[in-house]
């Protein structure tokens, strides 16, 4: 069987893909926070991190942390004086349990959505007056 350019090009195109879906570097650059769960966000971070031979000291990988957090730790993170990853790393710590616990609070302050028969459950019941018609008084 002969092969087109095309598909070698195909070949080499697919092995690339695959070799950058492999590669930690490519990882830690896509790798990013998902909910509050930012236990398992650093520590996949550090394992890449690892993989990829960074060092905790660089720059790059204070930045490549800071890229993969959610948007209310960035801003968090924004407002604070950051040198180094686990500096990073403890200020993201401590904007998500500030997070967690304000998510808590809104949610513990809202009042409970009740349905119709819970709110009159402990309510008398209401007897229904008949309106007649025919007793009304007419104007003369």
């Amino acid at each position: 069987m002969t092969r087109t350019i095309d598909t070698i090009i195909n070949e080499l195109q697919q092995k690339k893909e695959e070799a950058r879906a492999n590669d930690p570097k490519a990882k830690i650059q896509t790798l990013r926070m998902k909910g509050l769960q930012l236990t398992q966000y650093i520590k996949e971070f550090e394992q890449l991190a690892e993989q990829a031979g960074l060092t905790l000291a660089s720059p790059a990988t204070t930045q490549a942390f800071i890229k993969g957090l959610t948007p209310s730790i960035k801003r968090d993170l924004a407002l604070t004086q950051i040198s180094g990853y686990r500096m990073a790393r403890a200020a993201a710590i401590k904007a998500n349990q500030v997070d967690r616990l304000l998510t808590a609070l809104i949610i513990k302050t809202q009042p409970h959505k009740q349905s119709l028969e819970e709110r009159t459950a402990d309510m008398p019941p209401v007897k229904e007056q008949k309106v007649s018609t025919t007793d009304a008084p007419t104007s003369q």
